[in-house]
């Protein structure tokens, strides 16, 4: 098994054909407001992203992987780590899990399949993860994950229903 397979699922890279799942995930607009996006990404946005992807997550300065289940091979979710820092070896960390395959413990794979990847291969020491106070089932995730509370910067987050703060967990991996 490799490390980036999981007991139910798989994270690989974006392959052209991953292009309109991807995309109908970067729409939903329901986690806009809690992960700070403010307009939809175009079917060729997703496309060119595909069409130009860099193997070389330190030199992009991201990655962004497709979770897959292992039986049918259907699109999960995305795991992405960001603003990697070759020099400091840190890395912020954002993860998405399509509705339909909520609450069924993917999220807590693709976590342990992508630390696993950061740790061994990547050689990072530490990852963070930048929540929104009311995104309660992610500081879930990350809180069940072994991410600790590292601050909190007040009213960051405006949305229609007033001000949400946001929290930015941390986990040391090495």
């Amino acid at each position: 098994m490799s490390f980036l397979q999981g007991e139910n699922i798989t994270l690989r890279a974006l392959e052209p054909d991953d292009a309109v799942a991807v995309w109908r995930m970067e729409c939903d607009s329901d986690q806009w407001l809690l992960n700070g996006i403010s307009a939809p990404y175009s079917l060729q946005n997703i496309m060119a992203y595909i069409a130009g992807y860099d193997a070389d997550p330190y030199r992009a300065g991201q990655i962004r992987l497709l979770a897959v289940t292992n039986d049918d091979g259907a699109p999960v979710g995305l795991i992405d780590l960001y603003e990697m820092s070759a020099v400091n070896h840190t890395a912020y960390i954002g993860i998405y899990v399509s509705p339909e395959y909520r609450r069924h413990g993917f999220a807590v794979e693709m976590l342990a399949l992508i630390e696993n990847y950061g740790r061994t291969v990547l050689k990072l020491r530490s990852l963070a993860a930048r929540v929104s106070s009311a995104n309660i089932a992610s500081r879930n995730l990350f809180e069940g994950a072994g991410y600790r509370l590292c601050g909190t910067l007040k009213d960051w987050l405006l949305t229609p229903d007033g001000q949400n703060d946001m929290s930015v967990m941390q986990k040391i991996l090495l």
